[in-house]
């Protein structure tokens, strides 16, 4: 199975108690992603939201299988942020306007994540980037949360301890006894966005069903 088809089964397993398959790019402006920025804000003005530096750290195209493709641009900034985060990637359209917002971990400052669980067929620690375990050794852990039309989704990279590679647990995985967690990310998704890449991923994977101002995403 390809790292793709993988990521795209993870993706719909964080997101189908939260959305359903839907070719949605219509505007949402009560949403609130984060803090004061809401869904379709300009790129400009969710700067100005968040008091970044206008120097831009790095642009890249949002490649994550299942995402809206090429379509979603990430736009990353240095900063202090919630929970001890230091970077900041605001997920644009191709129309400049902010669509989900990533916080990542520049440093190798520690950052704890609560209420985190483990999948063996999972690989995706960083959907934005398209980071995923490079060891069948390592795992990856996710935890969720909804606000409203939010889904916050935290994940983290599990290195595991080289005294400690057995796994636990009778009749099925259960997870590490040990390891240790480095590459935190938090992603704040909105409802629309979540919909649209349910939408693709059903149309990408089979037996599953799909279900004003405009965003500049393709569902195809």
């Amino acid at each position: 199975m390809s790292d793709g088809v993988v990521t795209m089964k993870e993706l719909r397993d964080l997101l189908s108690g939260f959305a359903s398959a839907a070719p949605n790019t219509g505007p949402a402006p009560d949403i609130l992603i984060y803090d004061k920025i809401h869904y379709l804000m300009p790129l400009k003005e969710a700067v100005k939201v968040l008091g970044l530096s206008q120097v831009v750290n790095s642009t890249i195209t949002v490649s994550c299988p299942g995402m809206p493709y090429h379509s979603l641009f990430g736009v990353s900034f240095k900063g202090k942020f919630e929970n001890g985060f230091d970077g900041v990637v605001l997920v644009t359209d191709s129309a400049k306007q902010v669509v989900a917002v990533e916080f990542t971990n520049v440093s190798t400052k520690k950052i704890t994540l609560d209420r985190l669980s483990t999948k063996k067929e999972w690989v995706t620690f960083d959907f934005v980037n398209t980071r995923t375990k490079g060891q069948d050794a390592a795992m990856v852990r996710h935890g969720t949360e909804t606000y409203g039309k939010v889904l916050r989704i935290d994940s983290v990279f599990v290195n595991p301890d080289s005294d400690k590679r057995g796994f636990r647990g009778y009749g099925g995985y259960s997870g590490f006894e040990g390891g240790t967690e480095m590459h935190p990310t938090r992603l704040y998704l909105p409802r629309p966005l979540a919909e649209l890449i349910l939408y693709r991923i059903s149309k990408s994977l089979p037996h599953q069903p799909a279900a004003q101002k405009t965003s500049n995403m393709e569902p195809q």
